[in-house]
């Protein structure tokens, strides 16, 4: 119905124009579209062509009338085009759109779209037929730009799927070295302390050449297991502020013996400021402690090694400068990849596998930060990496924003408080999570407290930040000195304190980190902020231990009163009790002997006390605990015992 419909407006049109303009439209039609058109009678000659079919061949339209495909395409491509054209005409149907593809003479592949349609008499008879080409290369292209896409997309999954798996085996098999390693370094330090027997001399050295062999295994273990945790996505971040200038003067401390053995001297290049920093400080400890031992193993004997520290307007600058071997511009951007080693050194005097900077660059990413090194070869390395100066403050927000620039124009300070519950007891997820009525509880407690205390003492302060998934409530106070704002934190903490007490809230610490704009920074504040500052750390809490936890990695011995004996690693210690790793599950209440080894005073404790407490640690991917935290209380502590561990922690918490 629709093919007579047209049929009939075609002859209306034709019967209504004018040959001429007939004439014109078909010659526009010819002259202007980019497709290539042809018209050929039964023989294979051609009758007529447009502009674009020329143009393609370098003549003019006129010179190819008369002519077959013969006389002028390659012998093999007229004959492919000849098949097209006696089929058409032979069977009285269309070719559409038939793909083809040649190559030009500049050597690039072209791919092109024809159709041909046979052309009739007004008995039906064919007579010819007329042919359309089309370039279709750059759809090809992009079609084939499609496939690689989903090719690559599909191969990305696959790889991640592989990546995953092997992450699984490293962290298992890592994980199943680590107790019998515990036990042969436990064997070792037997042996050292002379507990089965006095050793002479060349025993004594291949003793202590067996204890540097495990510490080099354990640590490898142990980068092994942070790389296969930060592929994962489960290695957490512990924050809290920490003095920067003591710690890296600790580190750098901790290196001194090391370095004294080939005559390196260790110097410091510090601001004139003091910098307080929100961060994990045993991964930051982990991050320097890779670069100092670094440099140390790439430095020429007495040559200096610089720890520099600087503050820039919104992140802190650490540097590792050596005068070591420097290395090749041409590997430079190797030098922070997995199982890389890039040094000049021979093989023989390398040590690892080339994961420590590798980790680096992960730990500084994870803390939000930049790594990068400077180096010639022959002129040593510095290796810098930055940290923001500031822990999850919103400074972008234009609220905190208006009030800066209100306040520093009136003369005035602000203090930007941000309470952050940075630990909470854990889901099932496996993951740090504060309940919506908790936070909810505390964010409370803050209104009340900045209602009373605004009337009493006359102060600008509000809430200027609420955000229930980072956990985050930011307020901001006005003040001339900043003694009110100071008075203001004490009041809260004690707030704070109180309801966690009446809560008996466990695995819960919150922070009140401080931010002073002093009134000397009298310029309007921009987007990006750039003024200095201080911060301090309120810290409250309750934990399940009555005492502060400290972070500190020995091995143990314990028995249990069933006579089962086991050997692990700790992961903290407080004044009242440790916690430590275990592949087993042990009992809460059970009571325990435990053999500690205190390193700062190389002496080895025997402490009674009972299982207070068992926490399901990492998962596999199936659930299933690959090992379990066990909290010990301490019974029966002598005065030597406590004071030992006393001292111990005193030396940790520097």
């Amino acid at each position: 119905m629709a093919k007579k419909k047209y049929k009939k407006q075609k002859r209306k049109l034709v019967k209504g124009s004018k040959t001429e303009d007939l004439v014109r439209l078909f010659t526009e039609l010819m002259d202007n579209i980019p497709d290539v058109i042809y018209f050929k009678d039964k023989s294979g000659k051609i009758v007529l062509v447009n502009k674009a079919y020329a143009r393609g061949l370098g003549i003019t339209p006129d010179e190819v009338i008369g002519k077959t495909d013969f006389d002028i395409f390659p012998k093999s491509r007229a004959q492919m085009m000849q098949k097209d054209d006696l089929w058409v005409i032979k069977n009285k149907k269309p070719i559409i759109d038939k793909v083809e593809r040649a190559t030009r003479p500049d050597g690039q592949d072209n791919y092109s779209s024809t159709t041909k349609i046979p052309r009739f008499d007004k008995k039906g008879s064919v007579i010819g037929l007329i042919g359309i080409t089309r370039d279709i290369t750059r759809r090809r292209r992009l079609e084939q730009l499609e496939e690689d896409k989903h090719q690559m997309q599909r191969k990305i999954k696959s790889l991640k799927e592989i990546n995953k798996l092997k992450s699984e085996f490293i962290s298992i098999v890592s994980h199943e070295l680590r107790t019998p390693l515990a036990i042969i370094n436990q064997v070792v330090m037997v042996l050292l302390d002379g507990l089965v027997g006095k050793l002479n001399k060349k025993q004594k050295d291949i003793i202590i050449k067996a204890k540097n062999s495990v510490n080099r295994l354990s640590n490898m273990i142990n980068k092994l297991l942070d790389v296969s945790r930060m592929q994962r996505g489960v290695l957490e971040l512990h924050y809290g502020l920490i003095d920067l200038k003591n710690l890296l003067k600790d580190l750098g401390g901790s290196f001194q013996e090391f370095a004294k053995k080939k005559g390196i001297i260790i110097n410091y290049d510090f601001c004139s400021e003091d910098i307080n920093l929100f961060c994990d400080p045993e991964r930051l400890s982990q991050i320097v402690s890779n670069l100092i031992d670094n440099a140390i193993k790439f430095c020429e004997e007495k040559s200096t090694i610089t720890i520099e520290l600087r503050k820039l307007a919104t992140k802190v600058r650490i540097g590792v400068i050596d005068q070591g071997i420097g290395i090749d511009k041409t590997k430079i951007n190797k030098i922070f990849d997995k199982f890389s080693q890039v040094s000049g050194l021979a093989r023989s005097n390398k040590e690892g596998v080339g994961l420590g900077l590798s980790l680096v660059k992960d730990l500084v990413k994870k803390h939000k930060g930049e790594v990068w090194v400077e180096s010639k070869l022959g002129s040593g390395s510095k290796f810098y990496f930055t940290l923001p100066l500031i822990y999850k403050f919103q400074l972008t927000n234009n609220k905190i924003v208006d009030i800066i620039n209100n306040a520093l124009a009136k003369d005035l300070s602000v203090y930007l408080i941000e309470v952050i519950i940075i630990k909470s007891k854990k889901g099932t997820s496996g993951r740090y999570t504060v309940k919506k009525d908790f936070y909810n509880k505390i964010k409370e407690i803050v209104q009340k407290a900045i209602i009373n205390y605004k009337d009493k003492n006359k102060i600008d302060i509000c809430i200027v930040g609420d955000d229930y998934k980072k956990r985050t409530i930011s307020i901001a106070s006005v003040d001339k000195t900043n003694k009110k704002s100071i008075k203001f934190c004490n009041l809260l903490r004690e707030k704070l304190k109180k309801v966690l007490a009446k809560e008996a809230a466990k695995d819960v610490f919150i922070n009140l980190g401080t931010m002073s704009y002093p009134k000397e920074s009298r310029q309007v504040v921009p987007r990006q902020l750039a003024s200095s500052f201080s911060i301090q750390k309120i810290f409250t809490g309750k934990e399940i231990r009555r005492s502060k936890r400290f972070r500190y990695q020995a091995t143990l011995n314990f028995n249990l009163s069933d006579k089962k004996r086991g050997a692990a690693e700790t992961i903290d210690i407080s004044k009242g009790g440790l916690c430590f790793k275990n592949g087993k599950k042990l009992k809460k209440g059970d009571k325990i002997e435990v053999e500690l080894m205190v390193l700062n005073k190389k002496e080895r404790l025997n402490l009674v006390g009972q299982v207070a407490w068992v926490a399901r640690a990492e998962e596999d991917s199936k659930g299933f605990a690959r090992y379990y935290k066990i909290g010990i209380e301490f019974s029966k502590l002598n005065q030597k015992e406590r004071k030992i561990i006393t001292q111990a922690i005193e030396d940790i918490a520097k």
